[in-house]
């Protein structure tokens, strides 16, 4: 089994800085902070095993790194769209598109 053991955080203020990288040392591969600490480890990492587990750190990855930039892209368009509706009197606030937006800022933000 694949398992990455997360650095637990329980405020934003003491995450890793960021970029994160994969470090593929062969004694200790894991995940690694813009200052090299380690982040999470790589565990079964052997043969098929461990280019799995390389793979899921990859996603992980670029997924921490990402985060803040997609947040953000994701409040503007949400933000100028209602400002758009709300301009145009088209309404549509609470329409499909505009809750899965709130919604997925929300568990970005950790609040769901």
């Amino acid at each position: 089994m694949n398992t990455a053991v997360p650095f637990d955080h329980e405020f934003r203020e003491v995450e890793s800085p960021l970029p994160w990288h994969i470090d593929r040392d062969d004694k200790h591969p894991g995940i690694r902070d813009a200052h090299n600490n380690p982040v999470a480890a790589l565990i079964s990492i052997r043969g098929e095993d461990r280019v799995m587990a390389e793979a899921n750190a990859e996603l992980i990855v670029r997924a921490v790194n990402a985060h803040d930039a997609l947040l953000n892209a994701l409040r503007l368009l949400h933000d100028n769209l209602a400002e758009y509706q709300r301009l145009n009197n088209l309404g549509g606030y609470d329409n499909h598109d505009m809750v899965a937006a709130r919604d997925a800022i929300a568990k970005a933000e950790g609040r769901s």
